[in-house]
């Protein structure tokens, strides 16, 4: 099993440097990797951030990383849902993360955060409710 770090992922996703993304797409075609959550967020954060690329395009490539045949995620429920809710509103990526631990393993965020803590609330209540 392979670790794929932050650089590889953008290789691949940008096709900056040819030569690397097609080692990087060789090696994730032909053995078992896993992303932890901790570089998709990095990966998220450099694709927003420093290339300016839309949340949703974002999000439309690291699904396409972590649906690839090989790739292991740990916690993968709950990278997608922090995806999904990263597509959709205006938080932090690793914020979406503390949202699907909260969802998924019934952890309690602790946050100043306003909006994430009345977002948090929402959810619970809906899920209460449904």
């Amino acid at each position: 099993m392979f670790i794929l770090d932050t650089n590889i992922l953008l290789r691949f996703i940008l096709q900056d440097n040819i030569e690397q993304a097609i080692a990087a797409r060789k090696q994730m075609l032909q053995h078992p990797f896993t992303i932890p959550i901790e570089v998709i967020a990095e990966v998220v954060y450099v694709l927003g951030k420093v290339y300016k690329i839309d949340r949703r395009a974002v999000v439309d490539h690291i699904k396409n990383i972590i649906y690839f045949k090989n790739a292991v995620i740990p916690n993968k429920r709950i990278v997608k849902l922090a995806l999904n809710i990263y597509a959709r509103k205006k938080f932090d990526f690793i914020d979406c993360v503390l949202v699907g631990y909260s969802k998924y393993k019934k952890y309690e965020i602790i946050s100043f955060d306003k909006d994430l803590n009345k977002y948090v609330k929402s959810l619970t209540n809906y899920t209460a409710n449904n």
